[in-house]
């Protein structure tokens, strides 16, 4: 199973959302990916439906094997939020926090190994959104 995330950056600040779940736990907003769908578009798909927002998708920045036997790959894209108003309807709470600010949370497995991997502050301060396609007359 293909799962997808969004490292969302804005103003040096990186958007997690809190599950609804009893357990709770905060993770980089997405979803699965269904069986028609490139990784993309399901990302996309997913905020829109979680969130509300529409979002421009950055690049791939790694790709995370968890569950029993690895049997589901988390892969996680930088973006940026291009429209939209922000509604709550798979979590419980959203929070922009500072990369350093990220340890302060109890975040969910996948997204914890993904932490690991990265330098997310150098991807919070190198992050330049994907430029506007322009059109060609």
């Amino acid at each position: 199973m293909i799962v997808v995330a969004a490292v969302i950056i804005q103003e040096g600040r990186v958007l997690l959302a809190e599950r609804q779940s009893p357990e709770g736990g905060w993770e980089f907003p997405g979803g699965k990916k269904e069986k028609v769908e490139s990784p993309q578009l399901a990302l996309k798909r997913e905020i829109r439906e979680e969130l509300g927002l529409e979002i421009s998708i950055g690049q791939r920045l790694t790709s995370v094997d968890f569950g029993k036997n690895s049997e589901k790959r988390l892969i996680i894209y930088s973006a940026r939020i291009e429209s939209g108003h922000l509604k709550l309807s798979s979590h419980r709470q959203i929070k922009w926090v500072k990369p350093e600010e990220i340890i302060d949370f109890n975040l969910l497995l996948p997204d914890r190994i993904f932490i690991n991997k990265i330098d997310l502050k150098k991807i919070v301060t190198d992050f330049r959104p994907p430029e506007e396609e322009k059109l060609i007359t």
